[in-house]
């Protein structure tokens, strides 16, 4: 890090796992601390940030100046609108419904098969599967979701699936 800073960087980003580690095991929040006490630039901190309170804990534990949320906004896009509430307020928003949920997945499948960056509809979906499977943690029957979402092709296929999880949600909620 000094190395860095004695080269003109005006920050550094920290991620707290080694190669080895790749996803696994837990971020080293003593090390971002350390490099962030070692220098005198920025250091900006990234390593399980999943809401709002890991990043406060994370900001007033460490001499880090700020903290960067990454892998957790690929499974949950509103994690940065927690973030900023509890920053704000202390508070924890109540968890996204699940139709909400499934709006934002179809909003990406659509505006994703419009672009037309993928190339068709087909290789556009086969190539958001596993974006579409990271959507549904914590979503009623997220397994058998997941089996179906890796095979999916067509929005329409995403609806279908969107349209019999939520119908599995209204039983559940009769129960």
């Amino acid at each position: 890090a000094k190395i860095l800073e004695d080269c003109g960087m005006q920050a550094i980003a920290v991620h707290g796992r080694t190669r080895a580690q790749g996803y696994g095991g837990e971020a080293d929040w003593d090390v971002i601390d350390a490099v962030a006490r070692a220098v005198k630039v920025p250091v900006i901190g990234n390593g399980d940030i999943t809401c709002g309170e890991d990043l406060v804990k994370r900001k007033n534990g460490t001499a880090v100046s700020g903290v960067m949320i990454g892998r957790a906004a690929m499974q949950n896009p509103w994690v940065f609108r927690e973030a900023k509430h509890y920053l704000e307020t202390g508070e924890v928003l109540p968890e996204i419904h699940v139709s909400e949920r499934w709006e934002l997945v179809l909003r990406h499948c659509r505006l994703a098969v419009d672009s037309g960056r993928n190339g068709n509809e087909k290789q556009t979906l086969t190539a958001m599967r596993s974006r579409l499977m990271a959507y549904c943690k914590g979503f009623p029957g997220a397994k058998e979701l997941r089996q179906m979402l890796c095979q999916v092709s067509s929005v329409a296929e995403v609806e279908g699936l969107a349209e019999f999880s939520l119908q599995k949600q209204v039983v559940l909620s009769d129960l």
